[in-house]
């Protein structure tokens, strides 16, 4: 008898547990793309410069590049105490999914303060598109979908904060 019940809990727990460990991992997956996010506008708005943020389909990875302004000009260079961020090579973070997780649906919107060409593109495709942070905290918008086998998290890119939200679309699991 206790055989019995311990199958049919396990036949119940069991799926259960796995179901919460790919959720987890799904969430965690979803926080750290919202992460390069994050750090590409703090950079942008504590240097007062731009980060470009690339999305590469084939490899599924963001790399934020951040190239420091140059260093005054009215200041001799014997003066100037550089470290390793002020001397002018780019800084670069990369983020790139696990392979069971994909990003969908990117749409990247030019806007005015972006340097590309002004159109939507679609990582579904397999084209890429740059995200351009301003130190004012301004960015151009876009939106993307994380998913996987078991669902989908819709995520919008505000322009005027330049912050990545999660937003309930009604197809997937919303944030």
């Amino acid at each position: 008898m206790v055989i019995v019940i311990m199958a049919v809990v396990s036949s119940v727990v069991v799926p259960a547990f796995a179901n919460m460990y790919e959720r987890s991992r799904f969430d965690s997956e979803c926080v750290n793309a919202q992460a390069i996010f994050s750090w590409a506008h703090q950079q942008a708005v504590e240097r007062d410069t731009t980060v470009v943020m690339h999305f590469d389909a084939p490899t599924q990875a963001f790399t934020a590049t951040l190239t420091p302004p140059p260093p005054p000009n009215d200041q001799p260079s014997a003066l100037a105490s550089q470290t390793l961020s002020d001397t002018g090579l780019p800084i670069t973070k990369t983020f790139q999914l696990n392979p069971e997780f994909r990003i969908s649906n990117l749409q990247v919107d030019s806007g005015a303060s972006a340097s590309s060409t002004g159109r939507s593109l679609s990582a579904s495709q397999g084209t890429t598109g740059d995200i351009v942070f301003q130190g004012d905290g301004t960015v151009n918008s876009a939106d993307f979908e994380v998913t996987s086998r078991i669902g989908a998290k819709h995520f919008v890119l505000s322009p005027a904060t330049g912050m990545l939200k999660a937003v309930p679309d009604g197809r997937g699991f919303g944030p």
